[in-house]
Parts: C-alpha cells; sequence; structure tokens
C-alpha cells in the first residue's frame, strides 16, 4: 500500500511539473517574441534527415530507459511538434 500511494504522488508531481514547466516555456517564448526575436525552423526535409541520423540514439534510450519510457518520450514530442505548426 505505501509504494502505490508513493507511485502515486510521484506520478502527480511528474504531471504537475509538465503543465508548469509547460506554461513558463510559452510565457517565456511570448516574451522573447515581444523583444524582437525570431525563430526558425528547418524544412522537412531536414528534420526527416537528421530523425533518421538518430534513430540509433533512440533505439539506445528505449532499451536503456524501457518501452514506456520512450513511448511517453515519443509522445511528447509529437505533442510538441503538432502545437508548432
Amino acid at each position: 500500500m505505501p509504494q502505490a500511494l508513493i507511485t502515486e504522488a510521484a506520478k502527480e508531481a511528474k504531471d504537475f511539473e509538465r503543465k508548469t514547466i509547460r506554461g513558463f516555456e510559452l510565457t517565456a517564448l511570448d516574451e522573447l517574441k515581444s523583444k524582437g526575436v525570431e525563430f526558425s525552423t528547418s524544412p522537412e526535409a531536414e528534420v526527416t534527415k537528421l530523425r533518421e541520423k538518430t534513430k540509433a540514439v533512440r533505439e539506445k534510450f528505449t532499451v536503456e530507459f524501457g518501452q514506456a519510457s520512450a513511448a511517453e518520450m515519443m509522445s511528447e514530442l509529437e505533442r510538441i511538434r503538432s502545437t508548432k505548426q
């Protein structure tokens, strides 16, 4: 029972931290843009090349940290990518 409580508390803390950090990121980006900072993006072809070249790193991460962590990371990356388009 105590282990389940600790696990649940850790999950809640993680979720809270991610939500809080996302808010800070958006605020910081807005502030930077308002001060004239410009952000650029890479062409999709270049992004595809980079993803292919870093495939081994993702595979190593999956082995080292487990499928669940890797899936969570990839899900978060997709969420970020989808909000930027």
